[in-house]
């Protein structure tokens, strides 16, 4: 079973976990927002698909995602909130390597005394705290925040990141090779064109 307190963070959270979820079902039966046919309809079809269940929700317009995301705060301690409420910076976002955050899709909303917050849509598991935390050497703090406010704040801050200039070198140019998936600087020149990446943003010249 995977914990799902973690020290990583200022205050312990809970993670995601197959718990969590069966607790966030019976969370939103005991309010009203769904009953118990839909939750075990979305539970069959998890096992399917592997989508987690406040996806599903969400996604099945079952209830809306600023509840599904205020029932996760109570029950994991990781605040709900706005991108907007945040003061972000291009210094903060360069707290993260581009490729990292469009990756993890995180994105970086505050620097503090060593102390980074990541704003995400939906709650990190395990591995994903433990890798982050690895990757930028300091404490981090995780908020709950709208998909669609990560992803404005992500292309904003980002551009055009390091995932989509790979599936423009490899489809686009249809040049067969794939690309190295470390966090590290790379250089690429085909046809004249010149791929570069300092671990942050991604450059294109002469395309």
């Amino acid at each position: 079973m995977v914990a799902e307190k973690h020290s990583a963070t200022a205050k312990p959270i809970r993670l995601m976990s197959d718990a969590l979820m069966a607790e966030l079902g019976r969370t939103l039966i005991e309010a009203g927002k769904v009953t118990r046919p839909q939750i075990d309809d979305l539970n069959t079809r998890r096992a399917l698909t592997g989508d987690n269940l406040d996806r599903l929700l969400v996604k099945e317009s079952l209830v809306s995602e600023n509840d599904v995301l205020h029932s996760l705060a109570a029950l994991t301690g990781i605040p709900f909130t706005h991108i907007a409420e945040f003061s972000v910076d291009s210094k903060t976002a360069a707290k993260m390597p581009a490729r990292a955050a469009l990756s993890y899709r995180v994105m970086p909303v505050a620097f503090d005394a060593g102390s980074l917050t990541l704003a995400t849509s939906t709650v990190p598991d395990s591995p994903t705290v433990d890798s982050v935390r690895m990757l930028l050497g300091c404490t981090v703090n995780w908020v709950l925040s709208t998909q669609s406010d990560v992803e404005q704040s992500l292309k904003y801050f980002y551009g055009l990141g390091a995932e989509t200039v790979e599936y423009y070198y490899l489809f686009k140019i249809g040049f067969s090779t794939t690309l190295h998936h470390a966090l590290c600087p790379y250089k690429i020149e085909h046809d004249g064109n010149t791929y570069t990446s300092a671990g942050d943003l991604i450059n294109i010249e002469n395309v």
